[in-house]
């Protein structure tokens, strides 16, 4: 008999705090947006590939914001030099792990005003063959903060 009560409070209390919160379309900019890379100091040459389908995939998949080539609004990427070190050592010293860390600025130039901010994605690869997931990885981490920025400071341009 405790188990049933239990469920219809647990229920309860659930549809009390889904009232607290509120499902909210993400903010528009009301106009397409293209990805530009202005500056790529990176030694990876597929970093800028993967960033920009990491990028393209998110605002769309996220924010529903359509990505053109010859869209109005501009994301301008400058890529820095990633930053690739040791992260991991196995017993006798020998590195078996690196970091890849994939980092820049991003200036949204559109209608509504510009916003600018720095952005950085983390990887890991245990050596050459996986490399290029480490990378994709950083660019997918990197994607998912420059869109949440993006979703956070969209909502001030008027």
């Amino acid at each position: 008999m405790r188990w049933p009560a239990l469920a219809v409070a647990c229920c309860v209390a659930l549809l009390g705090l889904a009232g607290c919160y509120a499902v909210r379309q993400p903010p528009q900019i009301g106009e397409a947006v293209r990805i530009e890379v202005v500056s790529d100091r990176g030694r990876l040459v597929q970093a800028q590939a993967f960033l920009d389908t990491a990028i393209g995939d998110s605002l769309v998949e996220r924010l529903g914001w359509e990505v053109s080539p010859v869209g109005s609004a501009r994301l301008e990427l400058s890529i820095a030099q990633e930053y690739i070190d040791v992260s991991q050592r196995d017993s006798r010293g020998i590195p078996n792990q690196w970091v890849i860390r994939l980092q820049g600025t991003a200036l949204l130039v559109c209608q509504k005003g510009n916003i600018y901010e720095h952005f950085s994605g983390l990887g890991y690869a245990t050596g050459l063959n996986d490399q290029d997931e480490g990378l994709r990885i950083a660019a997918q981490d990197a994607a998912w903060g420059l869109t949440s920025w993006l979703e956070t400071e969209t909502k001030k341009l008027r």
